[in-house]
């Protein structure tokens, strides 16, 4: 697919910033682009067969990584159609509303580059479930990739941001801002609520510093409910904990081939098959593994000691530790990553496990 290269001479925060001869404030030229890239996403397989899946009568989810490239796919259609002049289906809410089109067309051209992640349901609810995050320095080497669209198996209602009004949360696109700023790098994220009664989608984007401190530096403007036990999440809150998962060696993202009947096909128009689609999964952990590591540098820095490494205490039974994101200074960029450490047993391998048990009463 051949993709028209952008530059703006005054970037808006959402636009792409790469070099080459088109015009965004040329409304024939972004149109004739724009029409150009929809008639090619209009003749591809997967486009369509995700646009056929989606149709179809019943709940609809995305369990296999060809529909997190099809939903890809079809959001950068949307955008193309807003950027081609169709005025129905898609708003984005922008400082200058006069650049709708160009911002359209930039935003398509980029979510059809990003490498494309399917979130499970069963992934998003621990990562839901998860404590907050620490306090911590955003790290410039946040992303493990330098654009990113994520799917969600299942769309998650929601609030628009800054409103009362709610959705549908499908999809995450994230990417490094192109350009320096006077400010230094960015962090982008745009996401989108799907009105159903008004049938429209509404495309929001925010952008964060990197180096700032979480959350003292952050204005949150919830967009989800509080999980049990839990409060509010905001934009950069997911995706924070989203990219604590993706660093953590207890999660793991494999690629979900492409099924065979759909690439009979795919190379039958003369299309190359993409199983770049990144699938996120636990991985399961080994009975032995132990996270000393952490816990030594846990010590180094003042925190409380393992309470196995008590000297001359013996302990009668295993624990479980929960979940939990770890912040880890790193002083070469001034900053933290943070990774998620999955749920673990403590205590001698021979003792029996310790069980809590809750008594309810009114």
């Amino acid at each position: 697919m051949k993709l028209p290269h952008i530059i703006w001479g005054n970037p808006d925060p959402l636009c792409p910033h790469v070099p080459n001869p088109l015009d965004p404030y040329n409304p024939y030229e972004i149109t004739r682009a724009a029409r150009s890239l929809l008639d090619q996403l209009n003749a591809d397989v997967v486009a369509r067969d995700y646009l056929q899946f989606i149709e179809s009568p019943g709940a609809h989810r995305n369990t296999a990584g060809w529909h997190a490239r099809g939903e890809q796919l079809t959001v950068a259609m949307a955008l193309l159609a807003k950027a081609a002049g169709m005025p129905e289906g898609v708003r984005i809410d922008l400082a200058h509303p006069e650049h709708q089109q160009g911002v359209a067309l930039g935003m398509a051209v980029d979510i059809l580059l990003a490498t494309p992640y399917l979130w499970t349901d069963h992934v998003w609810q621990t990562l839901r479930a998860s404590p907050p995050l620490p306090a911590h320095v955003i790290s410039p080497t946040l992303l493990p990739a330098k654009s990113m669209f994520w799917s969600l198996e299942t769309a998650y209602p929601s609030t628009l941001r800054g409103t009362n009004v709610s959705g549908e949360l499908n999809w995450f696109f994230i990417k490094e801002q192109d350009y320096e700023s006077p400010e230094g790098r960015k962090l982008v994220v745009v996401c989108a609520w799907d009105m159903c009664q008004e049938l429209e989608m509404v495309v929001q984007g925010s952008t964060f510093h990197y180096g700032i401190r979480y959350p003292q530096d952050f204005l949150a403007e919830p967009i989800l409910p509080p999980p049990p036990g839990g409060s509010p999440t905001g934009i950069l809150d997911l995706v924070l904990q989203g990219c604590s998962f993706l660093h953590s060696p207890f999660v793991e993202t494999t690629s979900d081939p492409i099924p065979r009947p759909l690439r009979r096909r795919i190379e039958r128009a003369g299309q190359t098959p993409d199983n770049l689609v990144h699938v996120v999964a636990l991985r399961k952990r080994r009975p032995d593994e132990h996270d000393t590591q952490g816990e030594r540098r846990g010590e180094q820095r003042g925190e409380h000691p393992d309470p196995e490494s008590v000297e001359g205490r013996e302990w009668k039974h295993q624990w479980w530790v929960t979940g939990h994101h770890r912040a880890q200074w790193y002083a070469r960029e001034e900053a933290h990553r943070v990774i998620w450490i999955a749920p673990y047993l403590k205590g001698p391998i021979d003792k029996p496990v310790l069980q809590k048990v809750y008594k309810v009463q009114r």
